[in-house]
Order: C-alpha cells, then structure tokens, then sequence
C-alpha cells in the first residue's frame, strides 16, 4: 500500500495541534516500513519538521525574507507580482504542482489531503482513487463569528465530508458533531484518538528554574476567541490577591495583543500575568512540569492535545466540561464551566488549597494517559487505510 499526503497544513501552522497530528501519523507510517508513504512537503518553516533531521524542507521564501530590513508601504503586493511573474520562487504554486504531479501519475493507493482546500479534487476523481479526509473539530460551524474565512472553510470543507471514501475523526464528541452538520453515515466514519508527544520529554540539563521555583498556573498557546483567555482571566483576578505568590504564565501563543496588554491592566495584574515564547517540546515540557495547575479554559476543543500532554508531565489539571474535555480527560482533571467566573474561580481555588487532591488528579492521569499513544493512532490509520481499500 501507499499513501499520498498533501501540504497544505505544514504551509499554514508553524506549529499547532493539526500539524502535530499529521506529523506523527505520517512519519510513523514511514519509518514503520509496513507501507510507503509520499507527499509534496518540499518548503515548510514548520517546527515538527524542521526539528526532524530525517525530514528534509527547505525554508519557504517569504516576503519577510525578501529585503528583510527593508520596509516600505506595498512591499508584499510588489513581492507577489515579481513572484506570479516567475522571478521569485513560489512555494505554495511549486508544491501544488508537486501534488498534481503525484496524483496524474496515479503511483498511490490512498490520497490524505491535511486540510480541506479541494484544489486537488478534479485530478484526483480522474484518478479514480479514494481520499481519506480527516475532521479535526466543527469550530468553523458551531462558531463563524470568530473566523474571517469561515464561509469558504465551511465551504471547502462540505465538498470534501461529501467526497471523501472515508472520514477520521479524533473524537466522539467531534463525531457528534459532524453528524449534527452533515448527513454522513456513521459507517463512514471512524473515531482515531491523538496521542501525547511529551513523554519524557522534560529531562533537562539545567532546569528555567534552577534559582527559584515560582508558584504558577499554566496556560499554553493561542488565546484568542474561543480558547477564552480573557473571561478566564477576569474570573481568577480576585485569586491573586487571595494567594499572593500565584502567578499566570502564559506560554507559547504569541506577544500579548493590545487588547490583552489593556485588560491586563485594566485588572491590575502586569506583575502576575507573564507571556513566555518556546523554543521546542523539552521547554514547554518544563513550564508544565513546574507548573501548579494546567488551565485549560477552552469553549471547544476537538480533542485537546494539551491535556495529554500535562498528564505526561505529571501536572494536574483545570479545564472545561464541555466537548470533547471530560472524553479525554475522564476523571483525571478539575472541572470548571467556562462561562461561568464563580465556577472557574471556586475550581481554580478548590485545586491550590487541596495538595493531596492534586496528587490524586496526577495519579490518575498517568492511568488516562496510557489510553492514548500515537503508536496507537498510526496503527488504527492503517487498519482504516486498508479497510476503505478493501470496501473500494
């Protein structure tokens, strides 16, 4: 059997949980030699690939490259007309060329697109083989108000659901509401959990904290809408002054935006809430394992990667009880309801006072963690890949 993936996630994500799937699964399957694995990632600045001596990508040309200390009004229209005019490499054209290619020769068994653009669908049907597609969560449907692009991911998306042979899901709770969308058959449908790539991740040289070990919640990557970093942080304000040591570290997710930087002192908080950048898995592994509780304050989540990997590090956690949070995290976390301040608060209070009920929430972790493995997840890809083959 082989398997064609496409490139489309690892030019959009630098880093983030859809890239993190895809990178596991496919370099799982291809070390694992049981089947052959192709794709047309040739230009990515995607850190799970560049960090992967074995996986060779070139750094795309961008237009932050071209003439970098040279900034004027109109330099990226200028860069784009001297690029579509053949002058300056395009990535994005020289990969989508590579896929056609690939999928005109028809030397595949099973097409994986990694996002849902369906510029490959006509060249595909003439090839007469199947795609897989996976759907990662239904934001974009429960909420568009959130996403300038939601009209023509949803639109993208449908056509897919509707051509897809197939459809992998990471979840119940995403295969719910999938079927709350879309009329697909539960036949076509198959739930494939993530898995943690954390483990033992954190045996340091010398610790970030090596001095001083500060008392701190943790809360990681994109903060912005429906992650609900700013409710959250309105509904613990009142605990910084109730546990003066605490303190909120927010890592990863980029530089505060204006808004953020403005609530923060608004609240008063510019000496408790601290944003940190990474460098790789090893560091934010030591934010987690330092950490006094993982918040996790999501209105949604397909999955829920994060959570996985606090229970790898050994670190309790807070999180919502809504969507897919109490399927992955079973009866290992704190659990709050994200539109409520009294719940986050009396949760988020509940777990600093209560050191042994912490050890507990750690120790049943490490049982909920063994639940999910990306060896698990490649494997039943694979078992998936050869029964649409064999339903073909």
């Amino acid at each position: 059997m082989r398997v064609l993936y496409d490139h489309q996630i690892f030019s959009m994500q630098k880093f983030g949980g859809i890239s993190r799937y895809f990178y596991e699964i496919l370099t799982r399957l291809q070390k694992s030699k049981i089947i052959e694995v192709d794709h047309s990632v040739i230009y990515s600045s995607n850190e799970y690939l560049v960090d992967d001596k074995d996986f060779r990508v070139e750094q795309p040309y961008t237009y932050q490259s071209w003439f970098p200390k040279l900034k004027f009004k109109g330099k990226y229209r200028i860069f784009r007309l001297i690029q579509r005019a053949g002058f300056l490499p395009d990535p994005e054209a020289r990969m989508k060329k590579e896929i056609i290619g690939k999928i005109k020769n028809s030397n595949f068994d099973i097409f994986h697109p990694t996002y849902y653009s369906p510029y490959f669908l006509g060249t595909l049907q003439e090839s007469g083989k199947p795609f897989v597609l996976t759907v990662h969560d239904l934001i974009y449907e429960l909420h568009p108000e959130y996403f300038y692009d939601a009209k023509e991911v949803i639109h993208n998306k449908k056509i897919l659901i509707n051509e897809a042979a197939a459809i992998i899901v990471i979840s119940e709770n995403t295969k719910k509401d999938l079927q709350k969308f879309y009329n697909i058959k539960e036949s076509k449908i198959k739930v494939i959990y993530h898995g943690s790539s954390m483990i033992l991740k954190f045996a340091r040289q010398e610790s970030i904290f090596a001095e001083s070990k500060p008392e701190y919640l943790l809360f990681t990557g994109n903060r912005s809408h429906y992650k609900n970093f700013s409710f959250f942080l309105k509904s613990i304000r009142f605990l910084f002054q109730e546990f003066p040591k605490l303190s909120l570290y927010c890592v990863g997710g980029g530089s505060f935006q204006q808004d953020e930087i403005a609530l923060i002192e608004e609240l008063n908080l510019q000496e408790k809430v601290k944003q940190f950048q990474i460098a790789n898995d090893e560091e934010l592994a030591e934010y987690y394992r330092n950490a006094l509780l993982f918040v996790f304050p999501s209105r949604y989540e397909g999955f829920g990667i994060p959570l996985l990997e606090a229970f790898s590090c050994k670190t309790p956690v807070a999180c919502s009880d809504t969507s897919s949070f109490p399927e992955v995290a079973g009866d290992a976390a704190f659990y709050f309801n994200p539109d409520s301040e009294e719940s986050i608060r009396n949760c988020i209070r509940g777990a600093i006072v209560d050191p042994e009920k912490r050890k507990e929430k750690i120790q049943k972790g490490n049982l909920q963690i063994q639940k999910f493995s990306w060896d698990k997840a490649a494997s039943e890809t694979l078992e998936f890949y050869r029964s649409v083959l064999q339903d073909k």
